[in-house]
């Protein structure tokens, strides 16, 4: 009596590797589901998911896909081992490479004063949403009759040269 003899069919799991099924970036707070795919024939396949390293919220593991909200923005690895007590080949393992993006958002412009009077300098502050850590600001008015004093930064000192409706943006 043996539990796995010679003379039986041994079955297989196969390479596995890991796919991304969400579409898009990969950014922080992002649901992403990724799933495990194996050629072989084996069909009791049990799946153990990792993160490297293990910063993130693991939203649901359902087998053979899981899904990650990352928290931080960097590289991660997620990986998967495939075991099969039965099949010749367990246990099988995949790693995917993560990087998680930076994310701008909405820009928040705000002004020091509402009291708006021409040619009086006003300053202007912008502030992102996002994630991301070193943004550049490139600031405009249109129509361009107005004088930006600092533009560079996340403030701007704005100068308004008419009695007008201006539009303020940063990008």
């Amino acid at each position: 009596d043996c539990i796995r003899c010679p003379e039986d069919d041994v079955s297989t799991i196969g390479p596995v590797t890991i796919t991304k099924v969400t579409s898009g970036d990969v950014i922080v707070g992002k649901p992403i589901t990724f799933t495990a795919l194996n050629t072989g024939d084996a069909d009791d396949i049990k799946y153990t998911w990792s993160v490297i390293p293990n910063t993130v919220v693991i939203a649901s593991v359902d087998n053979e896909k899981i899904t990650i909200i990352f928290d931080e923005v960097i590289d991660y690895i997620v990986r998967v081992v495939a075991n099969d007590y039965w099949a010749g080949d367990s246990p099988q393992s995949s790693n995917y490479n993560v990087t998680v993006s930076e994310t701008i958002g909405q820009v928040l412009i705000t002004a020091e004063t509402n009291d708006v009077q021409v040619n009086v300098p006003i300053l202007y502050s912008a502030s992102v949403e996002g994630n991301v850590r070193n943004p550049n600001y490139s600031w405009s008015v249109s129509p361009n009759t107005a004088t930006i004093t600092i533009r560079d930064t996340n403030k701007a000192l704005i100068s308004f040269t008419e009695a007008i409706d201006y539009i303020i943006r940063c990008i």
